[in-house]
């Protein structure tokens, strides 16, 4: 086991010869890790990240849907791989919604992580810190409308809620790692599900609908390895087909320790048993 803050030093490894297999829960260097198992024909298996989507629906239950966005975007100070990162909501109801997503999130306690009474703590990567600062500065300055937070202070990000943003922005189509819910409202489910597919990412996705039809609608159409309905994107077990599509990654998790061995086909013909074998 090597430990280090250097990607270079995977990549390193990563490109040695006596080395079979890429496994990586990787985040800015997937792509030079599968680039290298390409060039070397390696097997490779790499989780790297999400750009979580939540859809809530004209039907959704919104006290439902505000309670579970607000936690899901803001869990371990954004910085999970399986967090909200965009919220799709649909115009009907937007307004609705966002009053009880800033209910919600105004409940929310940033401080100590070691208190039990905090729900956000900090941010000990400022480079993070930093690029969430920078996005949204981006986003208000082409026409997105904070409505709360956007400030970071210490370390400390204040959880943040911003509308009016757009497929283009950086908040929305780039890894923010904060505890920040950018919201886009939609009109058809089609328009949900073509918004939710454009991120470069496929890891989890959260829908809100009172609608089996819907649920089972969403769960076709969009491109992620895992729905979850009327809850936030977290589940996680090693029986799940856990994984990611597009920029999230290769291979499941249920499937890894078979891949991390090399099992091998040896067939028999015409060949007398050995009376010293041992069974």
């Amino acid at each position: 086991m090597l430990t280090g803050m250097d990607s270079d030093i995977a990549l390193r490894l990563a490109s040695e010869k006596s080395v079979d297999m890429i496994l990586s829960m990787a985040g800015s260097y997937g792509n030079r890790l599968s680039a290298i198992a390409g060039e070397r024909m390696k097997q490779i298996w790499l989780s790297i990240t999400g750009k979580n989507p939540s859809i809530i629906f004209a039907d959704a239950d919104l006290g439902l849907a505000a309670k579970y966005v607000a936690w899901g975007a803001t869990f371990i100070s954004g910085l999970a791989c399986t967090d909200i990162e965009i919220v799709l909501v649909q115009r009907a109801i937007a307004d609705r919604f966002k009053e009880a997503l800033l209910r919600e999130i105004g409940e929310l306690n940033t401080g100590d992580p070691w208190e039990e009474q905090t729900d956000i703590g900090p941010i000990m990567f400022p480079s993070l810190v930093e690029n969430a600062d920078r996005q949204i500065e981006e986003a208000v300055s082409q026409g997105a409308r904070l409505l709360c937070g956007g400030k970071s202070s210490n370390g400390f990000f204040k959880p943040t809620v911003i509308d009016q943003v757009r497929g283009d922005m950086a908040v929305v189509n780039q890894r923010t790692s904060a505890p920040v819910a950018p919201i886009i409202e939609f009109e058809t489910d089609d328009e949900a599900f073509t918004i939710a597919n454009k991120n470069p990412y496929g890891l989890r996705a959260a829908i809100f609908t009172s609608s089996i039809d819907t649920a089972f609608k969403a769960a076709r159409r969009l491109q992620v390895s895992g729905v979850m309905v009327n809850h936030a994107p977290f589940h996680h077990h090693t029986l799940y087909p856990d994984g990611g599509y597009k920029g999230s990654g290769f291979g499941k998790l249920r499937y890894l320790i078979e891949e991390l061995r090399r099992e091998k086909l040896v067939v028999f013909h015409h060949l007398a048993m050995s009376p010293q074998a041992p069974w």
